[in-house]
């Protein structure tokens, strides 16, 4: 069902840029004194792409920037992960390394 209304809603939001691309075909005159010496001039639709994939790129950057932390998480969890299997991996084979067995024998009678 949210898939239907999603596509109903994609096609309306298409059928108002058509209108809007065909109703305004006349060049559009952007002034920024500030950046650059004269006017740029683009169709509407022109500066609808430009916006839009400004606001695509403004939005990806600010979404990989929120997830650093979570990334970062990641990889710290990933760390102790691979720090305890090889622990793991030492304390199921004390036969190779007998000092670490009796170490082991004795961390756990302590807690005994």
């Amino acid at each position: 069902m949210v898939r239907f209304v999603f596509s109903i809603l994609s096609l309306v939001a298409l059928f108002v840029a058509l209108v809007l691309v065909l109703s305004n075909p006349e060049p559009l005159a952007l002034d920024a004194d500030v950046l650059y010496d004269g006017a740029v001039s683009l169709p509407v639709w022109g500066w609808l792409f430009v916006f839009v994939g400004l606001g695509l790129v403004w939005g990806s950057v600010l979404t990989w920037l929120a997830g650093a932390s979570t990334r970062r998480q990641l990889r710290q969890s990933r760390r102790a992960l691979k720090a305890a299997e090889r622990e793991l991996e030492t304390l199921r084979e004390p036969s190779k390394n007998p000092s670490k067995a009796l170490l082991v024998q004795t961390k756990l009678a302590a807690r005994r």
